[in-house]
C-alpha cells in the first residue's frame, strides 16, 4: 500500500561509486539481498520490491562464494585463484587478500566475544581462519590441512566454537575454534561428496 511504499522510500539512502569507479547514483535500503553472478557482477537488490538498487562490476576471476558481515557495511567475496575481497557495501569498492592459489569454494563467519572470524574452505584441501576488524580488514591467523582432497563446505557451531568442514572425502571434519585443533574423528556415513553443510540455531 502507499504507507508501506512511503516507509521504503524514507529507509533509502544515496551513494556513488563501484568497484570500476563508476559515478553511477544507486540507492539502498536497511533490508538488502546481494546476489554475485558469473556475469562478474554483484547485485543488490530491495527484497521489498524486487528493485536492482546497484549494480557493483568484480573484474578478473569468478565469484566462487560470498556472505555479508551482519551490521556492517561489508560483505566477502571467494574466488576461483583464490583471492579474498571485502567489499564496501555504500562505496563499492573493495580490499583483497590471497593466501591460496586455487578456488575459495565456502565462507561462514564466527563471531565471538574478542573477534569476528571468516572461516574459509579451498580446493587446496585447507581451511583458513581470518580475523575480520571493524574496518574491514583481515588478517590470517590460522589454517589447518583438511584431508588430501578439497574442501568444498564449512559451517560453524557457536554454542561449541567448532567448525565443520565437508568435501571429497565423503567425511565432514571439526575443529576447535578456540584451541586451533581438530576434534575426534570425522564424521562418517556419507558415500559421496559432502558439499554442503548447516547448524541448526537451537543447538
Amino acid at each position: 500500500n502507499n504507507n508501506n511504499n512511503k516507509a521504503v522510500q524514507k529507509n533509502k539512502k544515496k551513494y556513488h561509486g563501484g568497484a570500476t569507479g563508476s559515478d553511477d547514483v544507486f540507492e539502498t535500503s536497511k533490508r538488502e539481498l546481494y546476489t554475485a553472478s558469473l556475469d562478474q557482477t554483484i547485485r543488490v537488490w530491495d527484497p521489498f520490491d524486487m528493485k536492482c538498487l546497484a549494480i557493483i562490476r568484480n573484474e578478473h576471476a569468478e565469484m566462487s562464494c560470498m556472505i555479508h558481515v551482519p551490521n556492517t557495511r561489508y560483505f566477502c567475496t571467494g574466488h576461483d585463484n583464490g583471492a579474498i575481497k571485502v567489499w564496501n557495501c555504500d562505496s563499492g569498492s573493495f580490499t583483497s587478500v590471497k593466501h591460496r592459489c586455487n578456488t575459495i569454494t565456502s565462507m561462514v563467519l564466527a563471531r565471538t566475544r574478542r573477534h569476528d572470524y571468516l572461516i574459509t574452505g579451498s580446493f587446496e584441501c585447507a581451511i583458513d581462519l581470518w580475523v575480520f576488524s571493524r574496518h574491514g580488514t583481515l588478517t590470517l591467523e590460522w589454517s589447518s590441512v583438511v584431508s588430501d582432497v578439497e574442501v568444498l563446505c564449512v559451517a560453524y557451531d557457536s554454542a561449541t566454537s567448532t567448525i565443520f568442514a565437508g568435501g571429497n572425502d565423503n567425511l565432514v571434519h571439526s575443529f576447535s575454534l578456540t584451541g586451533r585443533e581438530r576434534v575426534g574423528r570425522p564424521f562418517v556415513g556419507h558415500t559421496e561428496a559432502v558439499t554442503c553443510l548447516a547448524m541448526d540455531g537451537n543447538m
